[in-house]
């Protein structure tokens, strides 16, 4: 798996880093593993500002909702059908969805998208899925939704809001370019930084604390299980980022899911086979499992 951590692109400084990180650890453990939980949260691109907004999102209507010291911006293309969300992933903004955007528009979908923690217009400086999910709660509860749609983290997020409450509302559920096990994820950055075991079992604790369950069980294949909402899995065989692999566990674990395959898009799904994949799905009658 490639790494997600655009801000160390070069082996040699993200060594560096992570050697200085572990001499600090004898000094001061908890400083040690704060710094490199920084390093690790906070996102080096997708931020927006009002002078740099694409002419996409301003012609949206723009809204803000609040969750705690958040604010979440929340951006809507008007339509008489139902209600999609959608959900982007790391270091990115609702400016991802213009193309799958406009193809949804033919169809006089009412659509709705969020920026998610210190994304987008979006305010914060820390990206967590814990916050995410928080974020996406407050927006199907505003908005009740009928359709999600995500991308990569934003996926993984989303399924693990899912497990936590029940949303009447919504009656489908689309996963692009999922993430299945989080804790590959970590052991991929402690491998980028050379920390060293101690330094990565603070941070893992840290993690832990945060979501409040081992971190081995913080996995997509997991969450699904517990969703009985009819689920279209798409995923690129090529994909560099996430694995195909991981969209097949995610898929074996689940009773009430789909799987669309794709060749040579990559991580983005930036395709009209994608789109008309997803409208397909949402236009196909599929009922929900009972996982009561």
């Amino acid at each position: 798996m490639k790494t997600f951590f655009k801000k160390i692109t070069d082996i040699t400084v993200s060594k560096s880093v992570g050697f200085f990180l572990n001499l600090l650890y004898f000094f001061s453990a908890q400083k040690s593993t704060n710094i490199a939980y920084s390093l690790f949260s906070t996102p080096q691109s997708g931020q927006l500002s009002s002078a740099t907004l694409p002419d996409f999102l301003k012609k949206a209507k723009l809204d803000r909702l609040v969750f705690k010291k958040h604010q979440i911006q929340t951006y809507r293309w008007k339509g008489s059908g139902p209600t999609i969300l959608l959900v982007h992933g790391w270091q990115s903004n609702s400016s991802r969805w213009q193309q799958l955007i406009e193809f949804l528009k033919l169809s006089n979908f009412n659509l709705i998208t969020l920026d998610a923690p210190a994304q987008g217009l979006s305010n914060g400086t820390e990206f967590s899925p814990p916050i995410y999910a928080s974020f996406i709660d407050v927006a199907i509860r505003k908005y009740r939704p009928k359709i999600l749609i995500s991308h990569s983290l934003g996926s993984f997020t989303s399924l693990y809001q899912l497990t936590q409450k029940h949303y009447p509302d919504l009656e489908k559920n689309i996963i692009l370019a999922c993430p299945n096990a989080f804790k590959s994820i970590v052991m991929n950055y402690q491998n980028l930084m050379s920390f060293s075991q101690q330094n990565y079992q603070n941070l893992v604790r840290l993690m832990e604390n945060q979501i409040h369950m081992p971190l081995e069980e913080y996995n997509s294949e997991r969450f699904i299980q517990k969703i009985g909402l009819p689920t279209l899995i798409i995923h690129d065989k090529s994909d560099e980022t996430i694995p195909f692999s991981e969209a097949l566990s995610i898929l074996n674990a689940s009773s009430s899911a789909s799987l669309l395959a794709t060749e040579n898009l990559g991580h983005s799904l930036q395709h009209r086979q994608v789109y008309q994949g997803i409208l397909n799905f949402i236009t196909s009658k599929t009922l929900a499992v009972d996982k009561d």
